[in-house]
């Protein structure tokens, strides 16, 4: 069974930036810089999630709010794409 949290290894300056910048153009709204916390839509669902980049190489991620119906799964589904495209691994 999938959890809320999710850690991400090989983070660099450079693929969080890109992360970043991949989750805005999809419509998520970031606040804060290497914490904080963002909103995805889709679907018709708003999802949010917390964040916190150590600086170097680890992203710890929780999805804080979502809808019932939805697993913690498909969420990461929808998600690590987006990491593993800027360089990064789930760890």
């Amino acid at each position: 069974m999938a959890s809320k949290n999710r850690k991400y290894c090989n983070v660099s300056e450079d693929v969080f930036e890109c992360m970043k910048k991949g989750l805005e153009k999809r419509g998520a709204e970031i606040k804060g810089d290497t914490k904080g916390t963002f909103k995805i839509t889709t679907y018709g669902f708003d999802f949010k999630f917390s964040y916190e980049w150590d600086g170097e190489s680890t992203l710890q991620v929780v999805c804080t709010d979502k809808p019932f119906v939805v697993g913690y799964g498909k969420i990461w589904d929808t998600v690590d794409p987006g990491v593993t495209s800027c360089g990064g691994q789930v760890c």
